[in-house]
């Protein structure tokens, strides 16, 4: 088998399953009754994709955990045979590595190999199930942890271990397949994964249980009660910009939905109002969630402080949000385009007011962008937004490459854009009218939403 090359997540690239590292500034600690554990939560990173499993394998079905959905079939033959191989060889890289993230807290080396060896060794040897987790270790978080690392190498690992540890009762598993079940579920059921949900946000007073099991609560329609356990959790957060490590990480890195997006839906189902925006204003200004910040973007744009909506806009597209990327990208285009005015133009009192871009960039350049540049800036939030998904952005880059001459160029990104079911009518028409030269099209207004 060919040697495989241990990536470096710190720098970026592939990093391993249920890990997704947040590029934004702001982060939250949890204070918990155990002083030894603290939870933080990160923003999720939309970059960030999960590997796809190496095709060619042969497959053998698994026992599912009662009440979860969404498990992957896990392969008979793979790549667990090169880890049981070279474990001794590349060892030290993957845990330094592993470390270096924080997804291994105060796991030991030594204790990591014991642990990576004795879990390699169990699912070659046979499918997943609470005993084989408990013959590898009784600490199945350290467990989990160490399957995670090793997963990034080997996917089977993780999937297999997922498994065996949510039967045998792990904590951090058990929350995630809840989260992820919830998804794919109206009412959730009174399973025994579920009811060991809730022990842990009721007893065990765990916040990420509670979080979980305030949405489990929310979909049977007890929203009271969702709301109660809820306020337990929120006044025990506040912004920090340290990085969480793996197992403090309230959202388990964007894997469960953030406590204040549930608790401001909830509040508005009971009725205030108030709360609501508190909370969204909130989330945006002091947490930096991406989704909060381009909808709070949205309400400054509509009181008329677009200083204030550059600013959210541009923190959430930093954070990888494809959306704002393309909203902000949308922004500078129509200034450009003169709908909105130049950051030290304006109207009245407020006409040498400078917005949150200018001032940053007079303070490294001491000058002020024409409307050209803000077409130059518009096109490179275009691009950020294409390369996080956005199709929207593709077409509006295949238009804007067409006008400057570059036709070929722009025709690839058309082509990507005609994925996009809403968007093909449009994109067929410019496409069948390409290479003429007397087409003159406009970007439909409705791309160009703010």
């Amino acid at each position: 088998m060919a040697a495989r090359r241990w990536p470096s997540w710190p720098l970026g690239g592939i990093r391993p399953p249920y890990v997704l590292l947040a590029e934004s500034p702001a982060s939250i600690l949890i204070h918990t009754r155990n002083p030894r554990r603290s939870f933080r939560a990160t923003p999720p990173n939309p970059a960030v994709r999960r590997p796809v499993p190496a095709s060619g394998l042969r497959r053998v079905k698994v026992q599912q955990p009662q009440g979860l959905t969404g498990f992957s079939e896990v392969p008979e033959e793979s790549g667990i045979e090169y880890l049981q191989a070279d474990l001794d060889k590349i060892g030290g890289a993957i845990y330094s590595s592993a470390k270096t993230a924080g997804i291994l807290g105060d796991i030991s080396y030594e204790n990591f190999m014991y642990l990576a060896k004795r879990l390699v060794h169990e699912a070659r040897s046979g499918p997943p199930d609470k005993y084989a987790a408990l013959r590898i270790s009784r600490d199945l978080d350290s467990v989990w942890y160490v399957a995670m690392t090793l997963g990034t190498l080997v996917e089977e690992v993780s999937d297999w271990a997922f498994v065996a540890t949510t039967q045998a009762g792990a904590r951090e598993p058990i929350i995630l397949g809840v989260s992820n079940t919830l998804k794919k579920m109206s009412i959730p059921p009174r399973t025994a994964v579920f009811n060991r949900v809730e022990e842990l946000a009721i007893k065990d007073q765990d916040p990420r249980a509670m979080v979980v099991h305030a949405k489990v609560l929310s979909q049977r329609g007890q929203y009271k009660e969702a709301l109660a356990l809820l306020e337990k959790v929120m006044p025990r957060i506040y912004p920090t910009k340290i990085q969480p490590p793996m197992g403090e990480d309230i959202t388990l890195k964007g894997r469960i939905e953030p406590p204040w997006k549930l608790y401001a839906w909830l509040k508005e189902k009971v009725g205030d109002r108030k709360a609501t925006d508190e909370t969204l204003k909130m989330a945006a200004l002091e947490y930096q969630d991406p989704v909060a910040l381009v909808t709070y973007a949205q309400i400054m744009q509509q009181e008329g402080n677009m200083e204030m909506y550059e600013e959210c806009l541009n923190k959430a597209a930093t954070s990888g949000d494809p959306e704002a990327c393309r909203k902000l990208a949308n922004f500078y285009y129509l200034i450009y385009h003169g709908r909105f005015p130049l950051s030290d133009e304006g109207e009245g009192e407020g006409k040498n007011k400078k917005g949150f871009l200018h001032r940053k960039i007079s303070a490294l350049f001491g000058q002020s962008r024409t409307r050209e540049d803000y077409r130059k800036l518009a096109i490179d939030w275009y691009e950020l937004a294409f390369n996080h998904g956005s199709r929207k952005a593709a077409l509006i880059l295949s238009m804007l490459l067409r006008e400057d001459g570059y036709s070929e160029v722009g025709k690839q990104y058309l082509e990507v854009a005609e994925t996009e079911k809403k968007i093909l009518p449009f994109v067929r028409r410019l496409k069948e009218n390409w290479d003429s030269k007397e087409f003159d099209v406009k970007i439909p207004m409705q791309l160009l939403d703010t």
